[in-house]
């Protein structure tokens, strides 16, 4: 059985002297696990289709159980990811997440989608990572079922004074209302933080990078993105460790350098 469908490979490994394994988040087929023969070898016909963050056409076919590549078209690369080191980071933290969400035979056009805006911004358009990482981080946890509930107070049911956001159950309350939370962390959402969070969770994906927001509380917005993440899906991300790692020598450095 063969079918063809658009996505972008988020995962690659080499195996023997010339295949790869992929992991591939395509459009109507989720994601997908492939040997690709001979990817690797210098004149592959399917050599540049199966790097990381290629983003093309792959045609499968089922072997004895497995699924096998069995041609690719790229139609983008997002080379200009590998001129700057912390996108380039950052770019591979976001593949590394996305293995940890989605499924096999359930349609991912919006997640797919979410991606390809997210590279798109870093390599080509060049907004400020500090807002495109938490971005990506919320709406792709939305889309994966992880969404936060932050209309009003989960307790009292009103609308939220001091709101605070509990990591663990995804749930805003009043900072008065805290100890109707059962368990878990809170971190404090000052209301044009909550707004930055509200805006990514229902704005079109067209749009979704495209917002303003004041050093302090979009300081505050990275954090709290991240640390849900890590609450929600209680995975360390070695790439995500080595992109922190460049941030803190980046300010380091600048720093010294005033």
């Amino acid at each position: 059985m063969h079918f063809t469908d658009d996505g972008i490979v988020i995962k690659n490994v080499n195996i023997k002297e010339s295949d790869k394994i992929l992991v591939i988040l395509t459009k109507n087929h989720g994601k997908l696990k492939a040997l690709a023969p001979g990817a690797r070898g210098k004149t592959s016909r399917i050599l540049a289709a199966t790097q990381l963050f290629s983003y093309g056409s792959f045609t499968f076919f089922e072997s004895r159980g497995y699924l096998k590549l069995d041609s690719a078209e790229p139609s983008e690369q997002f080379f200009e990811l590998s001129h700057e080191i912390t996108a380039l980071s950052l770019a591979s933290y976001f593949m590394e997440l996305l293995n940890m969400v989605g499924d096999s035979d359930v349609p991912t056009e919006e997640m797919l989608r979410l991606t390809l805006n997210a590279l798109y911004v870093l390599a080509k358009l060049k907004i400020p990572e500090q807002i495109v990482k938490p971005t990506f981080e919320l709406r792709l946890m939305a889309l994966s079922g992880f969404e936060p509930h932050l209309s009003n107070c989960g307790v009292c049911k009103k609308y939220a004074r001091n709101p605070m956001l509990n990591l663990n159950n995804g749930m805003l309350h009043c900072s008065k209302c805290h100890s109707g939370i059962d368990g878990g962390i809170s971190l404090p959402v000052p209301e044009a933080t909550l707004a930055a969070l509200r805006y990514v969770l229902t704005s079109d994906l067209k749009k979704i990078f495209s917002f303003k927001i004041s050093a302090e509380p979009l300081g505050r917005f990275y954090d709290i993105c991240e640390a849900y993440v890590k609450a929600q899906l209680e995975h360390d991300f070695s790439t995500l460790s080595f992109y922190n790692k460049l941030m803190m020598q980046n300010t380091y450095l600048g720093d010294t350098q005033k």
